[in-house]
């Protein structure tokens, strides 16, 4: 199945990508309050980029820095799904490492967050993405469909 794509590109941030065409880009005063510098949604899931600054060490491996991010992103009452994965989402000219969490907003409402940590071969470009997906609404997803999504995004990131 052919899903139909939007792109999007912000020079000022340094990449471009592919997005589902039924994913609609959020850009009023709410993108500022979730801290993203791009954000997109689609019935029960989130997807967003944030710029952010990393010190890389140059002369340590770049798997021990991307790992130490990761761990960084994990807050206090999340719950690690699965540990942190190097180049899930293999990344043209850059690196990548992916961790998902558990959060439990309340009693009942659980959300899976799927944070993946972007860094260009040369080091001075950064992002984290978070990919949200509502548990407690997700009976009509089809969670397989919304995981190639979150892929075809990857394989089509570029940094400028």
């Amino acid at each position: 199945m052919v899903t139909e794509k939007k792109h999007y590109e912000n020079i000022e941030l340094g990449i471009t990508f592919d997005y589902p065409s039924n994913w609609v880009e959020i850009t009023d005063e709410s993108i500022k309050n979730s801290g993203a510098d791009v954000l997109m949604h689609s019935d029960s899931v989130i997807f967003g980029f944030k710029r952010v600054n990393v010190k890389i060490n140059s002369e340590g491996p770049i798997e021990m820095a991307i790992e130490k991010v990761l761990k960084d992103t994990i807050y206090l009452g999340e719950t690690v799904l699965e540990e942190s994965k190097l180049d899930k989402y293999p990344i043209r000219n850059g690196r990548s490492g992916t961790v998902i969490v558990k959060r439990w907003y309340d009693d009942e409402n659980i959300v899976i967050h799927e944070r993946t940590f972007i860094i260009n071969d040369k080091k001075d470009l950064c992002f984290i993405t978070l990919f949200e997906q509502d548990q407690q609404n997700t009976k009509s997803i089809d969670s397989v469909n919304v995981q190639n999504q979150v892929e075809e995004i990857f394989e089509s990131f570029r940094f400028l």
